[in-house]
Formats: C-alpha cells, sequence, structure tokens
C-alpha cells in the first residue's frame, strides 16, 4: 500500500474519562482506558473500533485500507469483503 498520503484525523484525549466510559473503554479495576481505534463516519456512525488490552503497535496500513473500504463501499452502494484493497471492486449489496 502506498503510505505516501497525507489525511487528516483526530487524536483524542479524556482526561474526565467521560468518552472512554462513552465508549466502553474504560477499565473499572484499574482506573485506566483500553487502548481504542475508532472509524467514525462523517454522520457520526461508528463503522470500524479496535479495543487492545495491550501496548500494541497500531497497523496503520491497515486502517488507511479500512478507510478507503468504507469511502469506497458508501461511494458506489457495494460491500467491501475482508481482504478488498484499493482497486479491487466490491460486491453488490443486492442479493
Amino acid at each position: 500500500m502506498n503510505m505516501n498520503k497525507s489525511f487528516n484525523y483526530f487524536i483524542m484525549s479524556d482526561m474526565n474519562t467521560s468518552l472512554s466510559k462513552y465508549f466502553g473503554v474504560y477499565n473499572e479495576e484499574n482506573g485506566c482506558c483500553f487502548d481504542a481505534t475508532f472509524i467514525i463516519d462523517s454522520t457520526g456512525v461508528i463503522k470500524f473500533k479496535e479495543v487492545s488490552s495491550d501496548k500494541r503497535k497500531v497497523n496503520t496500513d491497515e486502517l488507511i485500507r479500512l478507510i478507503s473500504a468504507f469511502q469506497f463501499s458508501n461511494k458506489y452502494s457495494v460491500v467491501c469483503q475482508s481482504n478488498w484493497q484499493p482497486g479491487k471492486k466490491g460486491v453488490s449489496k443486492a442479493i
């Protein structure tokens, strides 16, 4: 995948934990938040949520692929299969 693309994204901090609790990523046992990644569309719908209890690195290539798939799906009214890559066709939503 071409990582020479630039895109805008938000990184948020949640000092009072209200967002973490709202999105279900607050760990009541230790008072900390799980690492979480959300892809939210322009209408406010959560399209993707990934939560991890360990401190692993985020796979930015996969996030860009997912964002591309959601955008492609919305633009052409198709479904992108789990292994979809930019440049491939989607699957018709009609059965």
